[in-house]
Order: structure tokens, then C-alpha cells, then sequence
């Protein structure tokens, strides 16, 4: 983990010649707040490749906010959008889980990139 520890804090990731890590695809599925999601693109900027695929999960939550916010803001462009789609359905089927039950939830998942004209603000902590 020390590398989204270096990551947080803005120092960036290194690979082992000291070269700084790109990548070309991301994926943003982890906490589904608006500022939770907010924060881990604007953090996953600083190692994405200058044609780096985004992929935002859960786009019927937060991070669906997060990444319109962005859009608006001139820091993203989203390429393609799938759903939200309402439960149950062909593409967004009930999860059943282990001691909750099932869980019947709008799902949905876009795909986009970073506009490099425009710098993504840091969140408000």
C-alpha cells in the first residue's frame, strides 16, 4: 500500500527505474459517496496516461454525482453511459448476499476520460 499512500498525499508513483508510473485504464469502484468517489478521481489523475480510459462504477450513487460534477466542471468527458438501470431487469439483476439478503439496487457504469485542459480542483477535506 505504499504507493496510494505516496498516491494520497500527492507524491506520486515510481516504478523501479525511478520512471513515473501511467496508467491506461482505471477503475473507480470503491466508496460510493459523492466526495469519497470525488476524491479518488481526482487522486487517480496524477498516474493516469494522457489517453487513460476511466471506468466509474455505481454511477446511480455517488459516483455518478462526482463524475456529472466534473463533466460540468470542464475536468472529465464522458465517452459512453450504461443504465442506471432499475432492479430487477436483463442488465441490472438482484445481488444476493450471504446475511443480508437481496439487494435490489438502480446500477449502472460510464465510461470516460480526463480533459487535459483543465485541472481537477482537490477536494474539500
Amino acid at each position: 500500500m505504499p504507493e496510494f499512500a505516496a498516491l494520497a498525499l500527492g507524491g506520486g508513483v515510481r516504478g523501479a527505474a525511478g520512471d513515473p508510473l501511467t496508467c491506461d485504464i482505471l477503475l473507480v469502484d470503491g466508496d460510493h459517496t459523492a466526495a469519497g468517489a470525488s476524491a479518488d478521481l481526482h487522486n487517480l489523475r496524477a498516474v493516469a496516461s494522457p489517453s487513460a480510459v476511466v471506468i466509474v462504477d455505481d454511477t446511480a450513487v455517488g459516483p455518478g454525482l462526482a463524475l456529472k460534477q466534473l463533466e460540468r466542471a470542464g475536468a472529465m468527458h464522458i465517452k459512453e453511459a450504461y443504465g442506471p438501470w432499475d432492479p430487477p431487469s436483463p442488465f441490472n439483476r438482484c445481488l444476493r448476499t450471504y446475511n443480508r439478503g437481496p439487494m435490489c439496487l438502480p446500477w449502472g457504469f460510464s465510461i470516460a476520460e480526463y480533459v487535459t485542459s483543465a485541472s481537477i480542483r482537490s477536494p474539500v477535506s
